[in-house]
């Protein structure tokens, strides 16, 4: 959580950006409890299919043994009072301790009861009257928490999104518009980050971030080409894929998919590597269309570079 304060009216001066680093270190810790909680009743639960109506007291125990640590450890993670008294008095608002404190810990259970990624108040003042006032904020919340914070997800405007971003997020893709020309597909948000990085070293830039994910169908794949193609800029589209959970065999069925149907013009760079890559380059290969394969990162991103200059802009 950060708070910017400052005091408002004609002796109006910035005391300094704060940094409320319990939020984050509560939310890690009670994350971490409550997976281990998750763990355990789940273990006894499998147990309990294999032993009939034993099941239902298993659970009970589980919950009656560890429910109370969790609460009371989410309890202990509530920022002290010493520490509070800390921030106060580095910020220069010491003689508004009290109330200062109880905004702090108000944030600090907002953060925690609403699954917040990111909760920034900025500007945060105190006026020449000696009230504390938040007069603008910026929050985010966890994707995975929604299903049970429909107040929060209620709120959500899809008109202030990309539009390319919200059709992306409805196919399971991550999604974020930059401002390059080549586009790029891969799986894994470090090796798409790796991915652009490349593209810069050899002299281009990327036009987007797209993390296709585990488990990629081919209509998954061809979902991203089809997202890829509405930039205008995009004259090269870089396919960059490690399988793991992935199988390449479906990234190549994709790819040759959508170049097919969407009848796409420019020059489309493959990387394949991972599990069942032969078959991948086999089905590229047998598709007669006019792939660039590569053999690695920094020979895909050479290629795609390359790949721009020969499409006119």
């Amino acid at each position: 959580m950060t708070i910017a304060v400052a005091r408002a009216g004609s002796g109006s001066r910035a005391v300094g950006l704060v940094t409320v680093a319990s939020g984050i270190i509560a939310a890690v810790g009670v994350a971490f409890l409550g997976g281990m909680f998750a763990a355990f009743a789940v273990g006894a639960q499998a147990l309990g299919q294999r032993l009939g109506w034993i099941n239902d007291v298993l659970v009970l125990v589980s919950y009656a043994l560890l429910a109370p640590s969790v609460l009371a450890a989410r309890t202990r993670l509530l920022p002290s009072a010493p520490r509070l008294a800390n921030v106060t008095t580095a910020i220069g608002l010491a003689s508004r301790a009290a109330p200062f404190t109880r905004l702090l810990k108000r944030i600090y259970r907002l953060f925690r009861d609403k699954d917040c990624l990111l909760l920034e108040i900025n500007p945060f003042i105190e006026t020449e009257d000696g009230d504390l006032m938040a007069l603008d904020a910026k929050m985010s919340f966890d994707d995975n928490s929604l299903f049970r914070r429909g107040d929060v997800a209620g709120l959500r405007d899809f008109d202030e999104e990309d539009p390319k971003e919200v059709d992306a997020g409805g196919h399971g893709l991550n999604y974020i518009a930059l401002d390059g020309t080549v586009g790029c597909i891969v799986n894994g948000a470090g090796l798409a980050m790796a991915t652009m990085d490349a593209i810069v070293l050899h002299g281009g830039r990327p036009a987007n971030f797209l993390d296709v994910g585990g488990g990629a169908s081919p209509e998954k794949v061809a979902n991203a080409f089809r997202i890829v193609m509405q930039d205008p800029n995009v004259r090269t589209i870089l396919v960059n894929i490690f399988a793991g959970i992935n199988r390449c065999d479906w990234i190549a069925q994709g790819v040759v998919q959508a170049t097919r149907d969407q009848a796409i013009t420019v020059p489309v760079v493959v990387r394949l590597a991972g599990t069942n890559v032969d078959e991948g380059r086999a089905i590229l290969d047998a598709s007669g269309l006019d792939l660039i394969q590569a053999e690695d990162l920094d020979d895909a991103a050479s290629k795609a570079v390359a790949a721009v200059d020969g499409v006119p802009a």
